[in-house]
């Protein structure tokens, strides 16, 4: 492995216009020299990536634009009417509880063959669990009305565009202890322009980011 020292130029990704920077940092280059591809250093926030074949050093949500409170909901359709109109992954015919259930599996199934990965956390992949899996049946503990759980259901084709691709940042908050993202985009459902919001969920115990919730912001 190549020795890094002081005089090493630490090369740091920015997104959106994924300009490359280079800096000089004792803390970093210690970092740099312990930690495998993937890995989020907890002293200096460092993650070590593989972007376009080559590893690099990221500072996590580096320029990313996220806003650090929820924002209202009309704000945040007029964000989703200047997103990239997203594309439906799959295809779903929930007209019922039990077809979400069996799309969430074909998702579950599908992301572990392609992980999703998204620009705004330096290309993180984004991970599903079974909190993932339940929050759409439920809050709380609480069962959803089975209309809700069909109406969210109806976006889950376009979760993966809006994270990799059409979406935009949102929000960045934390939530009885719990730190979590928006990402906002926009579909034609139904032949409705239709604004989404997705909401990932950032470990702490593991520094990994989940897929959380997604939910319709109605016609825009």
């Amino acid at each position: 492995m190549r020795v890094l020292t002081p005089d090493t130029k630490i090369r740091i990704t920015l997104y959106p216009d994924f300009e490359e920077i280079f800096i000089k940092d004792q803390l970093l280059i210690e970092d740099a020299q312990k930690y495998n591809v993937g890995d989020i250093s907890k002293k200096t926030g460092l993650q070590k990536c593989m972007v376009n074949g080559r590893i690099v050093w990221l500072l996590p949500h580096q320029n990313g634009n996220f806003t650090q409170s929820k924002m209202q909901k009309a704000d945040l359709k007029l964000l989703a009417k200047s997103a990239k109109k997203a594309k439906p992954d799959g295809k779903l015919n929930a007209l019922s509880v039990q077809g979400a259930k069996s799309y969430m599996n074909y998702i579950k199934t599908e992301w572990k063959k392609r992980p999703v990965k998204c620009p705004f956390f330096n290309n993180a992949k984004i991970r599903l669990d079974s909190t993932s899996y339940k929050h759409l049946f439920e809050t709380h503990g609480v069962p959803r009305p089975p209309q809700d759980v069909i109406r969210r259901a109806k976006l889950l084709p376009y979760i993966r565009d809006v994270i990799e691709r059409s979406g935009k940042p949102a929000e960045h908050y934390t939530e009885n202890g719990k730190e979590s993202y928006s990402i906002i985009g926009r579909a034609n459902i139904n032949g409705k322009d239709t604004g989404i919001k997705v909401i990932i969920s950032l470990h702490r115990n593991d520094n990994n980011y989940y897929y959380l919730s997604v939910m319709d912001l109605k016609k825009i």
